[in-house]
């Protein structure tokens, strides 16, 4: 939903001009149906139910196969996206022993899942263990690789907390939902949009915790001697439906989440075995000016340049970055000025086409490049791909055109990686210190598919920018 009356003189979550309102909460929506929000940029367009027909119109001509398909294979078998998409085993003994020392380490699980450990806790994202993500198990999107974990393992290392970005189906899941909360109960903290606590309340969930853009919550860390993981929920530019009455009536977002590593991390075996009451106060705050001007990723140098990411051993905080669903927009600038760099980010880079429909909701792997770049992260991890198929791409087709994307832009090949499903990422210092298996598979005929892509959309650009000076030109 787009806000039609207000500004925030670009900040998101500022507030409305003349108002106490923040600008992305719409004024007096009828509050029988609880609140409303709204995307306070000019980037993000409204869809229409008219331009959901014409998207299903234009995808019947086409003859795209709903169901997913590969590069070069419109109607790929189960073996087909074994070869595409293989399911790396999880490495349990690593995620017993925890990450290491001011490090942090992360777990593809699939789609927009991801567990993380780091400065003492282990938490996850948008949990979804399930083969479809729809309100029934029996039709909707069907998994093209099963979830690397779903929730049950008995060497699943305890869970501190469960960071959901929004409500859409591929996200939040009931099934998924109800495993955790059956296994951890009251010992488990679910940070959510604000609008969804009934929700979760509804599922029997007890310890649920609503945030709103920039809000904070402090939550212990056990064994910590005191220290805590601060949650912070961020702006993101999508929207939110469950059911037919309650378009944009729940928040969306993203998280930071920042940890000063203590001086002898405990393990996750070590730290459950010492008790401690978890709870989460949150505070309403805004989130941390910079230390420096914004900066971005430059070619092969910035590799060296380590000035705003944490040094092993040191105080200085470790930041991982969630971003959930969304379009490009300025609020990821922001976001880097605000914490001052990221040491790992999960930036979604699937679900993008066509892009003239999905632009405003969904990164295409060039956009999650540039998001990564606005906010400073030293390392980043493409998520929202080779899952499900919810749009028109190739499945193959997003991990391979960011591959192409980084190396076009000259940047570290450890930068910005997609994992394999079950693949852990390690980041110490700024850097991807393991060499985990990535995406797209070698052999993949999506990587000459998206280098094309890349260097035919970069030329068009250059040629744009080069048409735009010329012009500027005639005009002096």
């Amino acid at each position: 939903m787009t806000c039609e009356a207000s500004t925030s003189n670009g900040k998101a979550g500022g507030k409305a001009d003349g108002t106490s309102r923040p600008a992305h909460h719409v004024p007096d929506p009828g509050l029988l149906l609880g609140p409303k929000f709204c995307n306070p940029w000019e980037t993000f367009e409204e869809r229409t139910f008219g331009q959901v027909m014409e998207w299903s119109r234009q995808r019947k001509k086409d003859k795209i196969n709903t169901d997913g398909h590969l590069v070069g294979n419109m109607h790929p078998t189960p073996e087909d996206y074994r070869r595409a998409f293989p399911l790396h085993p999880v490495d349990w003994a690593a995620l017993a022993a925890g990450p290491p020392p001011g490090g942090i380490q992360a777990v593809w699980v699939g789609h927009a899942t991801v567990l993380v450990q780091m400065g003492g806790v282990t938490f996850i994202t948008d949990p979804c263990f399930n083969e479809r993500c729809s309100f029934v198990q029996f039709a909707g999107p069907r998994r093209v690789v099963p979830s690397a974990i779903t929730g049950t393992e008995p060497q699943l290392p305890p869970l501190d907390f469960v960071l959901l970005s929004h409500n859409h189906y591929d996200h939040l899941d009931t099934g998924s939902v109800r495993t955790l909360n059956t296994r951890y109960g009251k010992a488990l903290t679910w940070y959510v949009p604000l609008g969804l606590g009934s929700w979760f309340r509804g599922e029997s969930v007890d310890r649920v915790v609503e945030l709103d853009w920039w809000q904070s919550a402090a939550h212990p860390v056990k064994g910590g001697g005191g220290s805590q993981v601060t949650v912070t929920m961020v702006p993101a530019q999508h929207w939110s439906m469950r059911t037919g009455l309650d378009r944009c009536r729940s928040l969306w977002g993203g998280y930071v989440v920042t940890a000063t590593p203590p001086a002898a991390a405990a393990s996750p075996a070590e730290a459950a075995s010492t008790p401690a009451a978890v709870s989460a106060t949150v505070s309403v705050s805004e989130a941390p000016s910079p230390a420096s001007p914004p900066q971005h990723l430059q070619p092969q140098e910035e590799q060296q340049q380590q000035a705003l990411q944490p040094q092993q051993g040191s105080s200085k905080p470790l930041r991982f970055y969630f971003v959930g669903d969304t379009g490009y927009c300025p609020v990821f600038k922001e976001i880097g000025e605000r914490f001052g760099g990221i040491d790992l980010a999960a930036v979604p880079i699937g679900a993008y086409e066509p892009r003239w429909f999905m632009r405003p909701q969904h990164t295409n792997a060039e956009e999650g490049l540039m998001v990564a770049q606005d906010v400073r992260a030293a390392v980043s991890i493409g998520i929202h791909t080779a899952t499900w198929s919810l749009t028109d791409e190739s499945l193959d087709e997003p991990p391979a055109r960011l591959a192409a994307s980084v190396a076009a832009a000259g940047l570290p090949t450890g930068s910005f990686v997609t994992l394999q499903h079950g693949e852990r990422a390690v980041v110490v210092d700024g850097r991807l210190v393991n060499n985990p298996a990535t995406l797209p598979v070698a052999g993949s005929p999506a990587i000459a598919a998206a280098a094309a892509m890349v260097a035919a959309d970069g030329n068009a650009a250059a040629a744009a920018k080069a048409a735009a000076e010329a012009a500027a030109k005639d005009k002096i």
